[in-house]
C-alpha cells in the first residue's frame, strides 16, 4: 500500500516491488481461513491498484498511438489528392513541402501500429516524384518548342536587309510575347538584340566568323559526346583533341565525357546564340546529329 505514493513518480519500480511481494506471499506460509481471504483480498487490492495504474498508462499510449495513425492516414490522405490537383511545378513542390513536414514530425510515432500507413506514404511519394517528372518533362519540352520559335524569329530578321519602324515594332512585340511564356527568358535575347540593330544600322552580317564558331562548337561537342566528324575535319578534330585535353575537357573515358557534355536543352540553347545569317545547312545537319539519340 506504501507504493501507492510512488506511482506517479516511479510506477516502474512500484510495478518490480509488487511482483517481489507476490513471490514473497507464496512462500509465507498459511494462516487460517478466515484470516487468509480477508490478507488475501487486502494484498489483491493493493496490488490491483499498482497494475491499474500500469493499464492506464498502456491504454492512454494506445489511445496516443491510435491518434497518431489517424493523423498520419489524414496526412497520406492531402498527398494523395495533391497528387490528382492540376497545379504548376512550384505550386506542387511548396504543398508537397509543407506536407512532408507534417509526415516527419510524425513519423517515428506509433511505429508498431504504423506499417501499412507508411507504405501508402511511400507510394504517394513515388507517385508525387513521378508527376514532378513529368511536369519537368512536360516544362523542357514548351521551353524548347519557344527556344526554337525565338530563334526562327531571330533568323527571320537576319535574313532581312534593313526593315522600317513599323516591323521593328512587330518584331519586338513577337519577342516579348515569346519571353512571357518562357521561363528561361533571357536566352536568345542578345542574339536578338544584334539582329535588330543590323538592320535598323545596316550592319554587314558577321558569316564568317559566324561560321567559324559554328565550327568550332559542332568539332567541340562531336568529341565530347563522342560522334564522328567529317573526314575534312580530321585534322581540326585532332587539334582540337589536344586543346581540349590541355583544358582538361576531351577526356579519354565515356564517363568523363558524359560528365563534360552539355545535355540536349543546353546544346540547343547555344546552337541557337549562334545566330543563323549563313544557314549553311552542312552546319544544321552536323548540330541535328548531336542532339538526336
Amino acid at each position: 500500500e506504501t507504493l501507492h505514493e510512488t506511482l506517479d513518480d516511479d510506477l516502474s519500480g512500484a510495478i518490480n516491488k509488487a511482483k517481489d511481494y507476490q513471490k514473497q506471499w507464496k512462500t509465507i506460509g498459511p494462516v487460517s481461513s478466515y484470516q487468509r481471504n480477508k490478507l488475501w483480498k487486502k494484498f489483491r487490492k493493493a496490488c490491483d491498484i499498482i497494475f491499474a495504474k500500469r493499464q492506464q498508462g498502456i491504454d492512454k499510449n494506445n489511445d496516443m498511438n491510435t491518434e497518431k495513425l489517424r493523423e498520419k492516414e489524414a496526412i497520406c490522405e492531402n498527398l494523395e489528392a495533391l497528387n490528382q490537383q492540376p497545379l504548376k511545378l512550384t505550386d506542387l513542390e511548396n504543398a508537397y513541402k509543407d506536407i512532408d513536414v507534417l509526415w516527419n514530425e510524425l513519423k517515428a510515432q506509433a511505429k508498431a501500429l504504423s506499417k501499412e500507413v507508411n507504405q501508402r506514404y511511400a507510394v504517394a511519394v513515388n507517385d508525387y516524384q513521378d508527376k514532378v517528372q513529368e511536369l519537368l518533362s512536360n516544362q523542357k519540352k514548351i521551353n524548347l518548342e519557344l527556344l526554337q520559335k525565338k530563334a526562327a524569329l531571330c533568323t527571320q530578321i537576319e535574313q532581312l536587309s534593313e526593315a522600317n519602324e513599323d516591323a521593328v515594332q512587330q518584331f519586338n512585340e513577337q519577342w516579348f510575347d515569346l519571353v512571357q511564356q518562357h521561363s528561361d527568358s533571357s536566352y536568345l535575347k542578345q542574339r536578338f538584340n544584334h539582329a535588330l540593330q543590323a538592320i535598323t544600322a545596316s550592319k554587314e552580317a558577321p558569316i564568317e566568323s559566324e561560321l567559324n564558331n559554328k565550327r568550332d562548337f559542332c568539332l567541340t561537342q562531336e568529341i565530347l559526346l563522342g560522334k564522328d566528324s567529317p573526314d575534312e575535319e580530321q585534322q581540326a578534330r585532332m587539334e582540337k583533341q589536344v586543346e581540349l585535353l590541355n583544358s582538361n575537357l576531351g577526356n579519354s573515358t565515356s564517363e568523363e565525357n558524359s560528365n563534360n557534355s552539355l545535355s540536349t536543352y543546353e546544346l540547343y540553347v547555344q546552337w541557337y546564340e549562334l545566330g543563323n545569317y549563313s544557314q549553311n545547312k552542312e552546319l544544321e545537319q552536323r548540330f541535328l546529329c548531336l542532339v538526336s539519340d
